[in-house]
């Protein structure tokens, strides 16, 4: 459902204008002050219409100047909605993915673009930076995975990851783990060796060959993270079941529920993890050390 945003300031004030000098009136027969001579009136009503006007004039090129101000520092360039975004490590540089199927460099200290990321047929619905800034995952509507060389502006490979959309990617800080989860309800732990080896040669890749699937989730998947060291994954789905999975293992190591959930994030290497809800709440997870038991938030 799209978002009601409030009306522009200038109607409002056009209409305060016009309808305010009709409540100056009645309020002035109410307090039995409309009766008073013409001369004391007159100066009266002049100095009120230039005060209104006054504040026509001001307050509009008051918003304009803040927005001025805002804009300045705005990344300007994608056509349609942000949907994720990144810093590289260095601190120098925004990557973004968008729904107008592109995902963009952004010079953080000249506020332009300097790379843009284009192949996908369909919104950009995720991305992941490597922990060294120079490799970039992205994932959209149209079921693919895109893995690109930052410095680079054609992807190095380029496979059907998900029969729906891909909705999730997590990476580890070395690269070494890739993970994504789509709408069709499952999570997909890939090789990078075999990624890499097909990115090197330019050959098509199974993505059954280079992937493990992990089912465990009945809903459409919308989250996944992975711990900071690679030895524990986490995925979410719109009914708010979360699972956890080590990467070496078929079966879920535990799990929790709550409200449907749209992003998650581990604490570090630290045993908890956060989710933030479609009901607006962040909470904060133990995670199951053994068996399957649900905590409460």
């Amino acid at each position: 459902m799209p978002r009601l945003h409030p009306s522009p300031l200038r109607p409002s004030i056009q209409s305060a204008v016009s309808t305010t000098p009709v409540w100056l009136v009645l309020w002035l027969r109410l307090q039995g002050n409309f009766f008073m001579d013409r001369a004391e009136l007159q100066p009266l009503l002049i100095r009120f219409v230039l005060s209104l006007f006054t504040l026509q004039v001001f307050l509009p090129t008051a918003r304009l100047v803040a927005q001025s101000d805002e804009e300045a520092n705005a990344l300007k360039g994608h056509l349609s909605a942000i949907v994720m975004g990144a810093i590289t490590p260095d601190g120098k540089c925004a990557i973004t993915a968008s729904t107008d199927q592109t995902a963009r460099v952004w010079d953080l200290a000249t506020r332009s673009m300097i790379r843009e990321y284009t192949g996908h047929t369909g919104p950009l619905y995720c991305l992941a930076l490597s922990g060294n800034g120079r490799v970039l995952a992205t994932g959209a509507q149209d079921n693919s995975l895109r893995i690109w060389d930052v410095p680079q502006s054609i992807p190095l490979l380029s496979l059907v990851a998900h029969n729906a959309a891909a909705s999730g990617i997590a990476m580890t800080n070395d690269g070494k783990l890739l993970v994504t989860v789509g709408s069709d309800n499952k999570v997909r732990v890939w090789d990078t060796v075999a990624l890499e080896a097909a990115a090197a040669s330019g050959t098509v890749l199974d993505p059954n060959a280079a992937s493990k699937v992990l089912s465990g989730h009945e809903a459409a998947i919308t989250a996944v993270a992975v711990r900071a060291d690679g030895s524990l994954i986490a995925t979410a789905d719109v009914s708010g079941k979360i699972l956890f999975w080590s990467p070496f293992l078929d079966q879920p190591r535990g799990s929790v529920e709550g409200p449907g959930v749209v992003s998650l994030a581990f604490n570090g290497n630290a045993a908890q993890l956060f989710s933030c809800g479609v009901d607006g709440i962040v909470r904060p997870w133990d995670i199951p050390p053994t068996a399957t038991r649900q905590f409460d938030p």
